[in-house]
């Protein structure tokens, strides 16, 4: 089991807010409509070794997404589907950042 820092600060980003993770069939097509739609701004991306993003994130306004490529090899190992695969549907995690309270009892 790794050891993990009693304190981890979450970045003020994350601070208050619930954070969509959506994965799509092509995220640099998705972050292009973002842009172009909502006037989202790109953050960073992390590339997959072989091609596509793994991870990336936007911001909308103050609101943070993050998205990435669901045919990714570690996508599909953490079995992510995108909304075509489910019937049309949506396909979203939802990230909150919450203070580590057993680091804190212990």
């Amino acid at each position: 089991m790794t050891e993990r820092p009693a304190h981890i600060e979450i970045p003020d980003r994350y601070r208050y807010a619930v954070i969509p993770h959506i994965m799509v069939d092509d995220a640099v097509a998705a972050i292009d409509f973002y842009r172009r739609a909502f006037g989202a701004r790109e953050d960073f991306r992390i590339g997959a070794p072989g091609g596509g993003i793994l991870h990336a994130e936007i911001t909308v306004g103050r609101s943070a997404l993050m998205l990435g490529d669901v045919s990714v090899e570690e996508a599909e190992a953490a079995s992510f589907a995108a909304p075509a695969a489910l019937g049309g549907g949506t396909s979203v995690t939802l990230h909150v950042f919450v203070p580590n309270r057993l680091a804190a009892a212990g």
